[in-house]
C-alpha cells in the first residue's frame, strides 16, 4: 500500500509539472523495497506506459513488472512443452502481444501483453537444421527479421513466419557479416545488425534498409563500433546505444552511446553499482532513459538518458574528508554509511546527504577521521534498480585518510626483474653474456620508474627492488609468452639463497635474450616498439624492444589487474578507447600520461596491493622533499624544502612535461637524470603556442620561429604561418632528413574523430623528395589516404636545406583562434629528434598577429 501511495503521489507531482520527462521519472523512481527478485534477466522490453517485460533464465521465463518494481505476473514456464520456453533469447512487444524468442527450439512463444499474459500460440521459425537462431526483430508493419548463423543471413519473414527473402551473408565485404550477434529495427524502420569479431578486432554496426518494392535490402550505414557490441538501440537523437564488453582484458560489460560515425558521446560501466556483466539486454524508455537487464547481477537498472552515474571524488585534509559525486537525479537526497572496519559494517556511521543546488552534486564531509587510516563507505546512488532483494546502494569504496601535517603518502610496489641470458624462442636459441647485457636494462627501467612517479602526481613508486640474472636455465618462450609458473620455480631457489622470498614482491617482470639488443645504444625517450604479455602481477617481453616503453605499457596492464581485484574497475591504460577516456592527447606515451594525470591522486590508494610509505613534505606542495629511495624529489629539482617556501604551481611545474618537468629553483626546464638526451623540446605539457597569420615567403629572417628541434643527433629551426587555405611550416636543417608532421585539426585527441592528418616528407636518400598525407580516422581505427600537401625545397644562404610544407585543412579551412594539436619529428642519418616531447600534440592557436 505504501508503495502504491508513493507512486500515486509522484504521479500527481509529475502531472502538476505537466512534463512527460517528470512523468516517467516519477514512475521509475518509485521503487518498492520489496521488488520482485529476478534470476538472470537476459532481455527486456518496455511498453508505452512503463511496464517492463523481462525474459529471465528462471522457472518462469517471462516476468512482467510495474513501474515500482511490483510483480504483475509470471508466465512462460521453463521447459520444452507447447507453452514453455527452453531459453528466452529475446522478448519483443508486437502489437498487443509479447513474443519470447525460444532460440534452441527455433520458435516464438506468443502471449497476451496484458497481465496475466495468457499463452496464445506458437510460431515456428523456418530455420534449417544447420542454422543457429541468433535474434529476432519486428518492424511497425509486422514484418519479421530473423538473424541466423553460420550463414550470417537476415531472413525477412511475414508476420506468420513465411519467408519473403534474405540478405547479408558471410564474408568480409561491407554488406556482409563476420560474426553477427543481434538485430534491431529502429523507429525509422532501419535494420541494425551488430557484428563483432575479436580475432581481427573488427566491430561494426551494419545498418540496412529493406525495400518492399525491390524485395531486397541495401546497406546504408557501416558504423565502426567499440569492443564487442552485443545489442544496439537507437534513441530519439539518433545516437546508437550499445551493450558490449568493457575492455580487452576485463570480464565486465559497458553501455556506450556513440554517433553513427562511431564517435563517443557517453558511456557507463555501472562502476558505482559494482560493475555490470556483458550478458543481458537493453531497452529504451520513451524519454530515452536506458533499462539494462544485468544478467550477471540479477537486476534491472534504470539509467539516465546521458548514461551518467555517481562518480565519487575524495579530497582530504588532516582529520576529515570531503566526498562529492554528481547525481543524475538532483532532486533526491542520499544516505552514506562509512567506517574503518571493513569486516563489520554494523559499526559504520550513517549520514544523510543532500543535493547541492545548482552544482547538481551530492556532498558529504566526514569528520573525526584518524590519520593515515583506510576508510570504507557506500552510498545510495539514486539509480533505480529492480529485481534484486538487496537495497539500492553503491559498491564499497575506500580511501586512505590524510597523513600528518608535513608528510605525504606514496604507494610503493616492489618489483622483481628476472633476466634470462639464454632463451629458446619458438625453437631458436638466443644468448647474451653479462658483459653484453650491460647497464642498459637498469637505465631504461629507471626512466620508466621516474615516468610513473612524475605522471601520477608523485604517488606511484615502482620500487625496482631486485634484478636476478640467470645464465641457466634456458627460458622457454612460446609465441611471445614465458610461463610465469616456470619463472617462479626457477627464480625461487636463487632468492632463497640470498635470504629472500618470492612472496615479498608485488610484481615479477621476466625478460629474455633476443637478437637486436645493444647495450651501447640507449633507447631515446618517446621511442616505441616491441610487444609483451601480462597476467596478474606478471609481465614478460624480449630485451630487443624499447625497454622503458615496454615496462610502462605492460606494467600498466598489471596496474589494471591490481585495481580490478581491489574493486576499482575503471582504471584503463594502453589501448586508447575514447568512449572510456576521452581527451586531447597524442600517441603512445602521451596517452598513458594523460590518463595517469586524470586519475584522482587519492584514488591510487584504493589499490589493495603494495605498501604505503609516509615521506616528508614539510612545505606541503605534494612533492617529496629529500628521499633517496624515490626516483625524484624536491631537492633533485633544485630546491631545499622549508616550511612556507612552496609555490602554488610547484606540482604543475614538476609535472609539466610527460618526461621532464621544470626546476623549482630557476623555473627552467630540466631533464633530471637523462642529460645524454640533450634535447630542447622540454616544453610544458599544458603550453599553448602561437602561429601568426600570413605566408612563409621571401626572407626567412622575417619568419615567425615556431619551435626548435635539437638533440645529440641533429637540430632544425621550424618556422610557421597560416592562412585560410594552408597551415605552413618551414623546416631548416643542415642535412637531408625525413619529416613527420601530425596535425589534430580540431584539437580533440589523436584517437578521436576524422581530422587527424599525418604528413610525411621523404628526403633522405631521395634525389627528388616525396610528400604524402593520410588521415587517421579514430572512429574506424585505421589510416585513410588523403590528398598530398605541397612541398618546396630550397637552400638557405647559410647552407641549410629548407623544406617548406603547405598543409590544407583535412575537412574545411583554417580559422582565426582555432586550437590545433601539432607534433613534428625529424629523422636524419644518425637518429631522430622531436620539436616537442615525443608523441605530444602541442596545442597551438592560430592568431592574426605575431606575439
Amino acid at each position: 500500500m505504501k508503495g502504491f501511495q508513493r507512486c500515486f503521489s509522484l504521479l500527481v507531482y509529475a502531472g502538476r509539472m505537466r512534463s512527460i520527462r517528470f512523468f516517467f521519472y516519477a514512475l521509475l523512481l518509485a521503487v518498492s523495497a520489496s521488488a520482485q527478485t529476478l534470476k538472470q534477466p537476459h532481455s527486456v522490453a518496455v511498453s508505452a506506459d512503463g511496464t517492463l517485460y523481462v525474459a529471465t533464465v528462471d522457472d518462469f521465463t517471462l516476468h512482467v513488472l510495474s513501474c515500482d518494481g511490483r510483480l504483475l505476473t509470471r508466465s512462460a514456464p521453463r521447459g520444452t512443452d507447447e507453452e514453455q520456453v527452453q531459453f528466452p533469447q529475446r522478448v519483443l512487444l508486437v502489437g498487443d502481444e509479447v513474443w519470447v524468442l525460444d532460440a534452441p527450439a527455433r520458435r516464438v512463444q506468443i502471449f497476451d501483453a496484458r497481465p496475466p499474459c495468457r499463452y496464445r500460440r506458437t510460431l515456428a521459425l523456418p530455420v534449417e537444421p544447420a542454422q543457429e537462431v541468433v535474434d529476432l526483430a519486428a518492424d511497425a508493419r509486422g514484418r519479421l527479421y530473423l538473424l541466423t548463423r553460420p550463414d550470417n543471413r537476415v531472413h525477412v519473414l511475414t508476420a506468420d513466419a513465411r519467408p519473403i527473402t534474405a540478405f547479408a551473408g558471410s564474408g568480409q565485404e561491407p554488406a556482409l557479416l563476420v560474426n553477427p550477434t543481434s538485430i534491431t529495427v529502429d523507429r525509422r524502420g532501419r535494420i541494425l545488425v551488430t557484428d563483432s569479431d575479436r580475432r581481427t578486432n573488427r566491430h561494426r554496426i551494419k545498418i540496412y534498409r529493406y525495400s518492399v518494392l525491390r524485395g531486397s535490402a541495401e546497406l546504408i550505414g557501416d558504423v565502426p563500433a567499440w569492443l564487442d557490441p552485443l545489442q544496439v538501440c537507437v534513441n530519439s537523437r539518433g545516437h546508437l546505444i550499445t551493450l558490449g564488453s568493457l575492455g580487452y582484458y576485463e570480464d565486465g560489460g559497458v553501455i556506450r552511446m556513440i554517433t553513427e560515425r562511431g564517435d563517443r558521446v557517453a558511456h557507463t560501466g555501472l562502476f558505482s553499482l559494482g560493475g555490470m556483466g556483458r550478458a543481458g539486454g537493453i531497452a529504451l524508455l520513451p524519454d530515452d532513459r536506458v533499462v539494462l537487464a544485468d544478467e550477471a547481477n540479477n537486476r534491472l537498472v534504470i539509467l539516465p538518458a546521458d548514461l551518467s552515474e555517481p562518480d565519487p571524488v575524495v579530497s582530504l585534509q588532516p582529520g576529515y574528508a570531503t566526498i562529492r559525486w554528481r547525481s543524475p537525479f538532483p532532486s533526491t537526497e542520499a544516505t552514506i554509511w562509512w567506517g574503518t572496519n571493513e569486516n563489520d559494517p554494523s559499526t559504520w556511521r550513517r549520514q544523510v546527504v543532500r543535493w547541492q543546488g545548482a552544482r547538481r552534486e551530492m556532498l558529504v564531509r566526514l569528520r573525526g577521521i584518524p590519520l593515515s587510516t583506510r576508510v570504507f563507505y557506500r552510498f545510495s546512488p539514486a539509480l533505480p534498480t529492480l529485481g534484486t532483494a538487496e537495497r539500492n546502494t553503491s559498491k564499497v569504496y575506500s580511501f586512505l585518510s590524510a597523513p600528518p601535517v608535513g608528510r605525504m603518502h606514496v604507494l610503493t610496489l616492489d618489483v622483481l626483474t628476472v633476466v634470462y641470458l639464454r632463451a629458446d624462442v619458438d625453437g631458436t636459441v638466443h644468448t647474451l653474456s653479462r658483459d653484453q647485457l650491460g647497464e642498459k636494462l637498469h637505465t631504461e627501467f629507471e626512466k620508466c620508474r621516474e615516468w610513473y612517479f612524475r605522471n601520477t602526481h608523485f604517488r606511484l613508486h615502482l620500487n625496482l627492488k631486485d634484478f636476478v640474472v640467470l645464465e641457466e636455465p634456458t627460458a622457454r618462450v612460446r609465441r611471445g609468452w614465458l610461463a610465469p609458473e616456470n619463472v617462479r620455480e626457477q627464480v625461487r631457489p636463487v632468492l632463497e639463497a640470498q635470504g629472500k622470498k618470492l612472496e615479498e614482491y608485488d610484481s615479477i617482470v621476466a625478460v629474455w635474450a633476443a637478437p637486436g639488443y645493444d647495450a651501447s645504444k640507449p633507447d631515446q625517450l618517446g621511442d616505441v616498439g616491441g610487444g609483451g604479455l601480462t597476467t596478474f602481477g606478471y609481465s614478460t617481453f624480449a630485451l630487443s624492444g624499447r625497454l622503458a616503453w615496454l615496462l610502462c605499457h605492460e606494467y600498466s596492464h598489471q596496474l589494471d589487474a591490481f585495481f580490478e581485484r581491489s574493486g576499482v574497475q575503471k582504471f584503463w591504460l594502453n589501448h586508447p578507447d575514447p568512449t572510456i577516456h576521452p581527451g586531447r592527447y597524442g600517441q603512445h606515451w602521451d596517452v598513458n600520461a594523460y590518463i595517469c594525470r586524470k586519475w584522482n591522486p587519492n584514488d591510487w590508494f584504493q589499490m589493495r596491493y603494495g605498501k604505503v610509505w609516509e615521506v616528508a613534505d614539510i612545505n606541503g606542495n605534494r612533492i617529496p622533499d629529500d628521499d633517496p629511495r624515490l626516483p625524484l624529489d624536491e631537492k633533485r629539482m633544485g630546491r631545499v624544502a622549508r616550511t612556507g617556501n612552496a609555490r602554488t604551481d610547484d606540482l604543475r611545474r614538476a609535472m609539466a612535461g610527460i618526461f621532464f618537468g621544470y626546476r623549482l629553483d630557476t623555473g627552467a626546464p630540466e631533464g633530471i637524470g637523462y642529460h645524454e638526451e640533450r634535447a630542447t623540446w622540454r616544453l610544458p605539457h599544458e603550453a599553448i603556442l602561437l602561429i601568426p597569420y600570413g605566408n612563409l615567403q621571401g626572407d626567412p629572417n622575417g619568419w615567425f620561429r615556431y619551435a626548435r628541434a635539437q638533440n645529440r643527433f641533429m637540430s632544425a629551426d621550424i618556422f610557421a604561418a597560416w592562412n585560410e587555405r594552408e597551415l605552413q611550416f618551414g623546416i631548416a636543417c643542415r642535412e637531408k632528413c625525413d619529416i613527420e608532421i601530425d596535425i589534430d585539426a580540431s584539437n580533440d585527441g589523436w584517437f578521436s574523430g576524422d581530422d587527424n592528418l599525418n604528413v610525411r616528407v621523404r628526403g633522405r636518400g631521395e634525389e627528388n623528395a616525396q610528400i604524402t598525407a593520410r588521415i587517421w580516422d579514430g572512429a574506424v581505427g585505421s589510416w585513410v589516404e588523403a590528398g598530398s600537401p605541397r612541398l618546396e625545397i630550397s637552400t638557405l644562404p647559410d647552407g641549410r636545406t629548407l623544406y617548406r610544407v603547405n598543409i590544407p585543412h583535412p575537412k574545411a579551412r583554417w580559422n582565426t583562434n582555432a586550437l590545433v594539436g601539432i607534433r613534428i619529428a625529424l629523422t636524419g642519418e644518425r637518429g631522430w629528434c622531436s620539436a616537442f616531447e615525443p608523441w605530444v600534440l602541442m596545442q597551438t592557436r592560430l592568431v592574426r598577429r605575431a606575439p
